[in-house]
């Protein structure tokens, strides 16, 4: 979606007046807009139901992006293990066993999202949430 002039503005004066609609109004006279209070908010809430659609949009392929990088990362790590167990350099084996310390962030991180989006967390907070502001 692309913002014409006005709507990035609006968004503009919201992100700068947070609560202060008259302040912002008043700014959105002043860049040469002309905009009543009624088309203010509702101009907002056309503009938050596009980014909440957009998400959304989003949120539904989360889960089999999430998936494909559990597996690429433990196709890595099942890799550092096999190259662990041939390597005779002592050196070289702690060297690999600190790669695989390293990707355990990662790995722990995709399933505890992948586990907040399962249970509906993420979505709750979303709606808490106010997109623009």
């Amino acid at each position: 979606m692309t913002l014409n002039d006005k709507e990035y503005h609006i968004i503009v004066s919201r992100i700068m007046f947070k609560t202060d609609y008259k302040l912002a109004l008043r700014w959105l006279e002043s860049q040469g807009f002309e905009v009543s209070q009624a088309d203010y908010y509702r101009t907002l809430a056309v503009l938050d139901a596009d980014a909440r659609k957009r998400l959304y949009e989003l949120a539904k392929n989360f889960e089999v992006i999430a998936a494909d990088e559990v597996v690429k990362f433990q196709k890595i790590e099942a890799g550092l293990w096999e190259e662990y167990h041939k390597e005779k350099i002592p050196l070289n084996r702690a060297r690999i066993l600190r790669m695989i310390t390293e990707l355990q962030p990662y790995i722990t991180s995709l399933y505890d999202q992948t586990k907040q989006v399962m249970q509906g967390k993420a979505v709750e907070q979303f709606k808490k949430d106010n997109i623009l502001s």
